[in-house]
């Protein structure tokens, strides 16, 4: 299978001076801790447990505990800052703007915008979604995603293994993960794309020409889609966003086209193991992030990894992070 690959669009010089609205700046705004809540009361209800056993009782118990002492950690550590921040504030230049990444990820596209054309398709593009493959999609709900909780993952994920290193030892992730949880299809064939540059145009041309410029922004491919219709742009529309959301994206903030090089039949998405594609692009992403935590946007499936991964198997399990 044909590797993810990894450049990046350059924006022209009007794109680059447009603002970006990137998912960072969404999850600053909201409790990290009730994100996380929210997040797991979904996956829970879709796999359709409840919290009414002694043994959920107890793991909520422990949980309550544990968020308790890492708020009192996180106060202390406010509070030594706040300390640090006194004696220093002549020193250091004040920038409004300026964030700590050293422990949560960047990322430059929101889930947001996915749950935003899911929720308004037209019966006819609902028709073609089920038909191809990605009906499970359809039931996706997160739109914020906790960076400081990304991060710690990413950090316990080994690419080379693909597993995750945590106290309890190694937890090896699989393409059935994938399929279990977002209900990506794991068919049989390979996910290709097109290498010879002349069928890539032939691909490129017609979904650039819809926008009338080269550089797209995942707003561009919403409005394209809220059009209603299920026609040909919009199934290699929604093939991008989707992969854009939960797949793999680019750092400059503008839409990563490679999924318009799809080799494969965009009708029968079911029969191509997108599982594994995804994993494909974990590990790659996992490994360019990996060179500088601090200031790389990570541009692999971050949703996968915090909404599978922790709340499937940690938060039920009572594991903690390394």
């Amino acid at each position: 299978m044909e590797k993810s690959d990894t450049s990046e669009y350059q924006p022209t010089d009007q794109e680059e001076s447009e603002a970006l609205q990137t998912d960072d700046e969404l999850v600053e705004t909201s409790d990290e801790d009730q994100l996380i809540s929210t997040m797991r009361d979904k996956i829970l209800k879709k796999k359709g447990k409840t919290e009414s056993s002694t043994g959920a009782k107890k793991r909520k118990e422990k949980g309550k505990a544990k968020a308790k002492e890492r708020q009192k950690g996180k106060q202390r550590q406010d509070e030594d800052e706040d300390e640090d921040d006194e004696d220093d504030e002549e020193d250091i230049p004040k920038a409004s703007s300026a964030r700590d990444f050293s422990n949560r990820t960047r990322t430059r596209n929101s889930p947001s915008k996915f749950c935003e054309v899911l929720n308004q398709l037209s019966a006819e593009q609902i028709q073609w979604i089920r038909a191809t493959g990605f009906h499970e999609l359809l039931n996706f709900s997160i739109k914020e995603l906790p960076h400081r909780l990304g991060f710690q993952l990413l950090k316990s994920f080994d690419e080379d293994k693909c597993v995750l290193n945590l106290e309890c030892g190694e937890i090896p992730i699989t393409e059935e993960d994938v399929h279990l949880v977002l209900g990506l299809p794991k068919g049989t064939l390979p996910v290709e794309l097109e290498t010879d540059e002349d069928s890539q145009a032939e691909k490129e041309k017609p979904f650039r020409a819809q926008f009338g410029k080269s550089h797209v922004r995942t707003s561009d491919l919403v409005s394209e889609i809220k059009k209603g219709t299920a026609d040909d742009h919009f199934k290699t529309n929604f093939l991008v966003l989707m992969g854009n959301t939960l797949i793999q994206t680019v750092s400059n903030g503008l839409v990563d086209q490679r999924l318009v090089r799809f080799k494969g039949d965009i009708n029968r998405c079911s029969v191509y193991n997108w599982c594994s594609y995804l994993l494909q692009s974990l590990k790659n992403c996992k490994k360019e992030w990996a060179k500088d935590p601090a200031t790389k946007y990570f541009c692999g499936p971050l949703v996968f990894l915090i909404v599978s991964i922790y709340y499937l198997y940690f938060v039920e399990s009572n594991i903690t992070i390394c």
